[in-house]
Parts: C-alpha cells; sequence; structure tokens
C-alpha cells in the first residue's frame, strides 16, 4: 500500500508499506517536485523495458538507480537499504508520483 500527501508545510510525502518503504524514499529525497525528474527515470526505465537499450543507471541526492532486463534496483547510497522490482512497478510508482506533484 502506498499513500501521496502534501504535507503541512507543503512537501509532497511518500510513504510505502514493508520493504518498499524505500519506493517512498527516493520519491521524495531525489525526485522532490521535479516532473522532469520523473520523465527522466520514466524515459530511461522504458527504453530499458522495451529492450531498447540493456541497462540503465541513475544516480541523484540519497539513491541510485539501476535497470537491466525487467528488474529495477534502487540502492541508498548512504545506508544498506536497496529493493529489486519489477521495472513495470517501478514506472507505476514514478507516474503516480508525477500526477500527484502535478497537483495544486
Amino acid at each position: 500500500m502506498k499513500k501521496l500527501w502534501i504535507d503541512a508545510n507543503g512537501i509532497y510525502r511518500a510513504e510505502f508499506e514493508g520493504e518498499e518503504a524505500i519506493v517512498g524514499w527516493f520519491l521524495e529525497q531525489d525526485i522532490q517536485s521535479s516532473q522532469k525528474g520523473c520523465q527522466i527515470y520514466i524515459a530511461a526505465l522504458e527504453a530499458v523495458q522495451r529492450g531498447e537499450v540493456k541497462e540503465w543507471k541513475g544516480t541523484g541526492n540519497a539513491f541510485t538507480v539501476s535497470a537491466k532486463e525487467e528488474i529495477t534496483t534502487i540502492s541508498s547510497d548512504f545506508a544498506d537499504d536497496r529493493l529489486r522490482l519489477p521495472i513495470l512497478q517501478v514506472i507505476e510508482h514514478l507516474k503516480d508520483w508525477q500526477n500527484h506533484i502535478a497537483e495544486p
């Protein structure tokens, strides 16, 4: 389950349950309120998913995202947290975040 909201200070927030908590941290800390950031990650992951590129890797403020074949790995650059998810699931989370940050 995921929860997306804007806190009392106007900051976009994401909360995911269990091992997927890292997805929320990635969205909040690396993507933040950047539509361009969402577009970059979505385009890169879709290119891997379609087989246009063999693999892709991007590093943000606190996380490194890598994709190869059908799997995306989100790794913390400051802790041992790491999660592997299907590329399509990560794309879905990014699109949900993109819609969320488009809200006024």
